[in-house]
């Protein structure tokens, strides 16, 4: 199963691509247009997740998800597997996915459904739209609460109609806590060294961005 896992993630990455478009290329069947993307929402769907997902496709704000039931969605295998080739925690993994994926499927479906063409897909398919949610860093990803006044903790700011991250205090670790249940909270120095873990998996996801 790992090897298979192994060579799964390999095809589905393109050369000069960051890992996180490798994974989500991988959870896309290898196909980074409208044919990935309908097998994506297919999968979380009929994994229990289609309220969720009804959300994020339609034009409304984006609802959370649950990141142990994004787990069971996408495979405890797979993600145990990237985990551990990328030395990433499984935690960390799970709560970045929770917050990207909701914006990457908002904005590979800007009708509210799912386009029949590459050509409605802004960016023409994943890799263009990744980009220009990664542009503002891990805080353009969180919202821009992350440091307070609307600015992140590597440069990003909340983008013009940005769906609200969920918060639960000050830092990273808060607001990754908050969606993980607390989990990645803690006391002040617990929290310290997760906001620490947190931004040395981004930069391993992201190929240092």
């Amino acid at each position: 199963m790992s090897e298979y896992l192994n060579r799964m993630n390999h095809a589905a990455q393109p050369a000069g691509a960051s890992p996180l478009e490798g994974l989500l290329g991988g959870l896309m069947g290898g196909n980074h247009g409208v044919g990935g993307l309908g097998s994506l929402v297919e999968r979380l769907r009929g994994a229990g997740l289609n309220d969720e997902v009804e959300s994020w496709v339609g034009t409304g704000e984006n609802r959370p998800v649950d990141p142990n039931r994004l787990e069971q969605a996408i495979g405890s295998d797979q993600v145990q597997q990237f985990s551990m080739s990328h030395g990433i925690p499984k935690t960390t993994l799970l709560g970045i996915l929770a917050m990207l994926l909701p914006r990457l499927i908002d904005r590979m479906t800007p009708g509210g459904h799912v386009p029949s063409r590459d050509a409605d897909v802004p960016g023409g398919g994943l890799g263009g739209v990744l980009g220009s949610i990664l542009g503002g860093g891990l805080g353009g990803l969180l919202g821009g609460g992350a440091a307070g006044a609307g600015a992140g903790p590597m440069g990003g700011s909340q983008p013009t109609g940005a769906d609200p991250m969920p918060s639960s205090g000050g830092g990273l670790g808060g607001l990754l806590g908050g969606l993980l249940g607390g989990s990645a909270g803690g006391a002040s120095g617990g929290q310290a060294a997760n906001e620490h873990d947190i931004s040395n998996a981004w930069r391993n996801l992201t190929g240092g961005r």
